[in-house]
């Protein structure tokens, strides 16, 4: 099973995302008393919180995945750039940081694998 699965579309100077299925090992509980976060080798730090949302973008930028609030897991975050190679430069680290996630949290606890699989279609991926 993939840790995620995700909708990450282009627009003119805007991005969306939207996940599809997640592993629900990262999803923080209301009786934890700390959010489960990664931060990504390219300094994305990504986290469970209430609901999916992409923050900025670069070593400041956070990655919310789903969280507290089941009701928002199918929610579309739509990030808006001054530029396309923004957005592009953007577009690149979430993978970064979602491929890094998927493989080096110490949650997973289980062996790691590699997903070969290609995508079901351009904008949605699997890590």
């Amino acid at each position: 099973m993939s840790k995620i699965k995700f909708k990450l579309e282009k627009y003119p100077y805007c991005l969306n995302f939207q996940i599809l299925e997640m592993d629900e090992r990262f999803r923080s509980k209301e009786e934890e008393e700390k959010y489960n976060h990664f931060t990504s080798l390219n300094g994305i730090k990504i986290f469970s919180k209430n609901y999916p949302f992409l923050h900025g973008c670069g070593t400041s930028s956070e990655i919310t995945l789903r969280g507290l609030d089941p009701k928002s897991d199918f929610f579309t975050s739509c990030s808006l750039f001054s530029s396309d190679k923004e957005r592009d430069e953007c577009y690149n680290l979430v993978l970064e940081a979602l491929k890094d996630w998927s493989e080096n949290w110490v949650g997973w606890k289980t062996e790691k694998k590699e997903n070969k699989e290609k995508p079901e279609e351009q904008t949605i991926f699997e890590f």
